[in-house]
């Protein structure tokens, strides 16, 4: 089924919520819990220039949870 257009589509910061309503994001977690532990800001900075910056700003991110079978 496709997706309709929804206004969060073209706002700054909203697509987010939108993922997360629709079902597209899912890790088990809350929302405001989910975007608290994905910030990569400080991690990014410590990272600056390292070869392994990719890496090292995903350590510890939330995974999605297994497929329901």
């Amino acid at each position: 089924m496709r997706n309709p257009l929804d206004w969060r589509l073209f706002v700054n910061g909203k697509a987010d919520e939108l993922l997360y309503e629709r079902g597209d994001v899912n890790t088990g977690l809350p929302l405001d819990a989910l975007r608290a532990r994905s910030d990569i800001t400080t991690k990014a900075r410590a990272a600056d220039q390292d070869a392994r910056f990719s890496a090292r700003i995903r350590d510890g991110l939330p995974s999605r949870p297994p497929p329901a079978r």
